[in-house]
């Protein structure tokens, strides 16, 4: 489901640490452990998939919202 450019920020307001407006890698990642589930099982794709979001992250530009 798309989400709309409010839910968009909102989702950043929550894992916006530093409130600073912007995402960080460190934040970007948080989006995704919030949305996982805490099992050991899938520790190992864990941490695959944060190697492959930074590289997409590495990608791009941080967004201004």
């Amino acid at each position: 489901m798309p989400q709309t450019h409010l839910a968009l920020k909102e989702m950043i307001k929550q894992v916006d640490e530093d409130q600073d407006g912007k995402i960080s890698f460190r934040e970007f990642l948080l989006i995704f452990r919030k949305a996982m589930p805490d099992n050991t099982e899938i520790e190992n794709e864990k941490s695959s998939i944060a190697s492959v979001l930074q590289q997409l992250y590495s990608m791009l530009v941080e967004i201004d919202v």
